[in-house]
């Protein structure tokens, strides 16, 4: 996520002019980066060289406080305090945890977040920008990003990255990421706002808008995280207009108060998964549609259209809208030809067909067209399934291992809970994958997840809810 700054060079000495009676220049003007953004060309790190990968070159951007940009796989953001003298101090850094292929791109953002976390003071000279660590072990190079075109109000889920009240811009907490997601076809806006889900009536003409009122969500969580809830749904019903900057999307109110957002994709997938979810249980066919990516819509066309599938899906995925103690998350990666998949995951205690029971369910979303959409009929036949043994559920990996079901030819990333890949060992059979992982889980309820792609393309995702014991 990205907000503005300004960096300011510091002071150097001047010479007098020629007559010798002019006075000397108090000092260089200060040099402003607002809404600027950049991208790896070079660097080391521990005497490492950052070298992109590709056309996975990390990047950054600073705004208000606020610095984030992409590692080449993953997103990252964190504040960013900047001093006269040329010094800076970045705070703590969240990232996403998606999982690239090849490795080459994990082994340059680990080194890339490793020299970001050390640098403390910068340079600009011209269109490069270098940040550096006192002690010599960290060197990031840069140059200017190409902008990106503009994007519509529809065209992607909005990130929201910081309040603006009165020209004073402070940034969202760590790790809450609210959201935005816009149909001014449809008349509506909805999203999380970091704790609840969101949505509302939404009129657009123009630059101007305004938000009907707006119905969340009541699940209660800590409260400064409620408070920027409250304070972020109070200023949405308060919008009066609208303007976007390349990826930038900035939502204001006539009282001097605003909103910025940032297009988001791998960031925040389970949007689109609970609106379709949400859609589903309404059912709303129509909006389900406009959620679904376009080969699962292809799927269902050829086999009768979405309404032959409207009773299945809204007695089946609709009905996690009412589960009970329902998570949800995602967990995403790169396969080895640099195509993406994300998956959402979904826990809780649901009821379908007659029975209750507490499980885990996983659904694919990939991005098209700008803008996560989700994809569960993704090969449908070829999916792999998670089996676990029969002593699965009290003891796990590495004394225990597991096994996939899945056809010959499938690459499979494997992740534990909401976290990154979860390391291990995998062995390749016939028509199944072993894997011995290389730790064991704390004791409790756990998500085990797997994405898969097989060397035709196809895709697939499975999820296993297990219990592991001290």
């Amino acid at each position: 996520m990205l907000t503005a700054l300004a960096l300011v060079a510091g002071a150097c000495g001047a010479e007098p002019g020629a007559g010798g009676n002019q006075p000397p220049p108090i000092g260089p003007p200060a040099v402003s980066l607002d809404g600027t953004s950049w991208t790896l060309v070079g660097g080391t790190s521990d005497d490492l060289p950052l070298t992109p990968v590709e056309d996975r070159a990390p990047t950054l951007a600073v705004v208000g406080g606020q610095a984030s940009g992409s590692t080449g796989c993953n997103t990252f953001s964190g504040p960013l305090a900047v001093a006269g003298d040329g010094t800076l101090s970045l705070g703590d850094i969240a990232v996403t945890e998606m999982a690239c292929n090849p490795p080459a791109v994990m082994e340059l953002e680990g080194r890339f977040l490793a020299a970001l976390g050390r640098v403390d003071r910068f340079q600009l000279d011209g269109d490069r920008l270098t940040l550096t660590s006192g002690d010599g072990s960290a060197q990031l190079e840069f140059q200017p990003l190409t902008p990106s075109p503009d994007l519509t109000l529809d065209a992607a889920t909005w990130l929201l990255t910081g309040f603006v009240t009165d020209d004073v811009a402070s940034s969202v907490l760590v790790g809450t990421g609210p959201t935005l997601v816009i149909d001014p076809a449809a008349g509506t806006i909805g999203g999380n706002g970091g704790c609840n889900d969101f949505g509302a009536e939404l009129t657009v003409d123009g630059s101007r808008l305004s938000v009907g009122q707006v119905e969340s969500t009541a699940a209660a969580c800590d409260e400064d995280v409620m408070q920027q809830e409250a304070d972020y749904l109070a200023t949405l019903r308060a919008a009066a207009g609208w303007s976007i900057d390349g990826s930038w999307l900035t939502i204001t109110t006539d009282e001097g108060r605003a909103l910025t957002f940032i297009a988001g994709l791998a960031e925040d997938p389970a949007a689109t998964a609970t609106a379709w979810i949400a859609a589903l249980a309404a059912g709303d066919l129509d909006r389900a549609a406009k959620l679904m990516a376009s080969a699962s819509l292809d799927y269902v066309d050829a086999r009768g259209g979405l309404a032959a599938f409207g009773a299945e899906l809204t007695e089946g995925w609709g009905a996690w809208q009412q589960a009970d103690e329902r998570r949800v998350w995602s967990v995403g990666g790169r396969f080895a030809d640099g195509s993406e998949a994300t998956v959402v995951v979904l826990t809780g205690t649901v009821s379908q067909e007659g029975m209750t029971e507490r499980r885990a369910m996983a659904l694919l979303t990939v991005p098209e067209g700008g803008r996560h959409l989700v994809h569960p009929f993704a090969a449908p036949e070829r999916i792999g399934f998670v089996v676990p043994r029969a002593d699965f559920v009290d003891q796990v990996a590495p004394t225990v291992p597991f096994e996939l079901a899945t056809p010959e030819g499938f690459e499979v990333l494997l992740f534990l809970d909401g976290s990154a890949p979860l390391p291990g060992e995998v062995t390749a059979g016939p028509d199944r994958l072993t894997f011995t992982a290389s730790a064991a889980p704390e004791p409790g309820e756990h998500v085990l997840t797997a994405l898969y792609r097989s060397d035709a393309g196809e895709l697939g995702a499975q999820a296993v809810l297990f219990t592991t014991t001290s």
